[in-house]
């Protein structure tokens, strides 16, 4: 019987080993995302790397009033 509670406790332990590795893996994997989206957002300037700045705004033409012939 001692034997079985310790073997289910030895896989409650390395059950529990593995998710506490499996949450610093994600959460260096997460920092490190974070780090490159960083990187990239400093490198390609306000507006993103896939995205263009927006047009210069240009007045229309003024139309001069028709006159009546």
């Amino acid at each position: 019987m001692s034997g079985l509670i310790a073997k289910l406790l030895g896989r409650n332990r390395y059950r529990r080993r593995w998710q506490i590795l499996a949450a610093a893996a994600e959460a260096t994997a997460d920092k490190a995302t974070s780090a490159l989206d960083r990187r990239v957002r400093i490198r390609s300037g306000p507006y993103g790397a896939d995205q263009q700045p927006p047009p210069e705004r240009v007045p229309a033409p003024r139309i001069p009033p028709a006159t009546g012939r």
